[in-house]
């Protein structure tokens, strides 16, 4: 991800919120490596209860993306773009993807038009 993504956009409005939690073995909190993505605009969290997933798997306008299992959004990302607001909720997203790494390609493309505020896909 750093090398692919935080390295090639080097555009400082651009904010990563990383949030990691325990979904399968190996999932653990003492293994996880903040290294992965040391860059400072990411912001690391570790979300012992799940609760940002379970609470991004309940938003009607993400339900149907194929980004839920288990009734928890994981190992996902979610684009938004410059206008994005959070009120309510975030508006304006502009591209997902899951898994991360088999979406990668999706995430390559849509991130530029994302960070200049260019036009949003309707569904990748």
């Amino acid at each position: 991800m750093r090398n692919e993504f935080l390295e090639k956009h080097e555009s400082p409005e651009l904010v990563v919120y990383a949030v990691w939690f325990r979904m399968v073995p190996g999932d653990e909190r003492g293994e996880w490596d903040e290294r992965l993505l040391d860059d400072p605009r990411v912001v690391q969290l570790w979300d012992e209860h799940r609760v940002v997933g379970h609470w991004f798997a309940g938003q009607p306008g993400l339900r149907d993306k194929g980004l839920v299992g288990g009734g928890v959004m994981w190992d996902t990302f979610l684009l938004f773009g410059r206008e994005s607001r959070w009120e309510e909720a975030p508006t304006h997203l502009s591209s997902w993807g899951h898994t991360i790494v088999g979406a990668r390609e999706r995430l390559k493309a849509d991130l530029p038009s994302a960070l200049v505020g260019g036009p949003r896909r309707s569904q990748p």
